[in-house]
């Protein structure tokens, strides 16, 4: 059956009939009246141009649209209103989106504003505030508690005051023991216990490291070594100056020097002697000692030279003892250069008639004691020889000087001591004898 049509009035927005007109017809071709079914909008040839469907069913692909303007009288309802996809275009039409990090900047791009308040209002949970600026546009933020604060860009070589310029500090830890770092790790700046910062002990110029090291530690070998230049500013001017002055330097012990003799003079005092605690009378030729009993006499040492096995002179040795009893007496001192009590060596003890072993024996100092002290008696002994008990003059000074070798490795000399006139000691008296004379060099 053909389809029934009935004509539909169109007008404009100014009430003016549209020419032709708007042609309703029933899809189905139930005929004109009210539709139960689907309608359509056809144009004046009958054309199919437009699905009509309830607001509710959605459109599908395939149905044919009818445009539609909105009457400027004639805005969208209140409340929410679906339309679709919206864009923003920016004043000049260029697209103002872009697709997440390091994509294509777009053609435009939307401001994002702020206010100035001298007062800003404090905001209450939940609610929104404009970002703040100072009054020069500047975006103020304030860091949040935890963070670090207070630090501030320098230019290089800027000028910095005291009190007024800030900086950002830097951290650092203390431990006895500091955990090493292997690369690629970072870590905090190492402090000692007064806080101050370790520079890690060394020198280093990027490739060669120096290690400092306390003056009392030796370097070792593969030690890399730090060269110093001594500024001439800061050297003893041509010429000699007083020690205070000068600065200090060490001479190695084993140190060679030219061989001959030294102009050094040198005092060196041996042990003390004390000897027994009794005034047993001496007669001549007898020992001088600590003890009565042979193995028990111990050694009197002297140290007379700076430097192990350097020969010395010795001029006279000055003995001065606390015994009054020997004031005006003559004394013998023998010479050794080795341990005169060592392999038994000592034969008699105190009080005895002098006899030990020749091991070490170098020579004799000889001379009278002063009188005229009144705690005691002091004598200068010269080198001298035996000539014989017959002689008016047993161990008469000989003159001249000893020259000897020190021990063997070692710096010293021994003594022991002879009564050449008998006398009555006092218990427990002492005996110092002081060796005088020159240095002279190692060969």
């Amino acid at each position: 059956m053909p389809a029934s049509t009935s004509t539909i009035a169109a007008k404009d927005g100014a009430g003016a009939t549209i020419a032709g007109g708007l042609i309703a017809q029933d899809k189905s071709g139930a005929g004109t009246g009210p539709f139960a079914a689907a309608h359509v909008i056809v144009d004046a040839q009958g054309v199919n141009i437009g699905t009509v469907k309830a607001a509710s069913t959605a459109v599908v692909a395939g149905d044919t649209a009818v445009a539609v303007g909105l009457h400027p009288t004639s805005p969208l309802p209140a409340g929410t209103n679906v339309i679709g996809t919206v864009r923003n275009l920016g004043n000049a039409g260029g697209v103002m989106d872009f697709a997440g990090q390091n994509a294509a900047a777009p053609a435009s791009a939307m401001l994002i504003g702020g206010e100035f308040n001298t007062t800003p209002t404090t905001i209450t949970t939940g609610n929104a505030s404009p970002l703040q600026l100072d009054n020069a546009g500047n975006l103020l933020v304030n860091i949040k508690a935890g963070a670090g604060s207070g630090g501030t860009a320098i230019a290089d070589e800027a000028a910095f005051t005291e009190g007024t310029t800030s900086f950002t500090p830097i951290g650092g830890v203390f431990k006895t023991s500091q955990t090493a770092l292997t690369t690629g790790q970072a870590g905090a700046v190492a402090l000692s216990a007064a806080r101050e910062m370790n520079t890690l002990g060394k020198v280093w110029d990027g490739t060669n490291t120096a290690a400092v090291k306390a003056a009392s530690t030796a370097p070792v070998a593969g030690d890399a070594a730090l060269v110093v230049a001594i500024s001439p500013n800061s050297v003893n001017a041509n010429g000699q100056a007083a020690m205070a002055a000068s600065a200090p330097v060490t001479l190695s012990t084993d140190q060679k020097y030219q061989t001959g003799m030294s102009p050094k003079g040198f005092a060196a005092a041996f042990t003390t002697l004390t000897r027994p605690a009794n005034t047993t009378a001496y007669t001549a030729g007898n020992s001088i000692s600590n003890s009565t009993t042979a193995g028990s006499v111990t050694a009197l040492s002297a140290t007379v030279s700076d430097t192990n096995n350097d020969p010395v002179t010795l001029t006279d040795i000055l003995l001065s003892t606390s015994d009054t009893g020997a004031a005006g007496k003559r004394i013998r001192a023998h010479v050794f250069n080795s341990d005169p009590t060592a392999s038994t060596g000592v034969v008699n003890g105190d009080g005895a008639a002098y006899s030990n072993k020749r091991a070490g024996y170098i020579g004799s100092f000889s001379g009278v004691l002063e009188t005229g002290f009144s705690d005691g008696s002091v004598g200068r002994l010269v080198p001298t020889f035996n000539d014989g008990a017959a002689s008016p003059t047993p161990n008469a000074p000989a003159g001249g000087l000893v020259v000897a070798m020190p021990t063997s490795g070692a710096k010293t000399l021994f003594i022991q001591f002879q009564a050449v006139d008998g006398f009555t000691p006092l218990s427990a008296s002492t005996w110092i004898a002081t060796a005088r004379g020159f240095q002279g060099r190692a060969a």
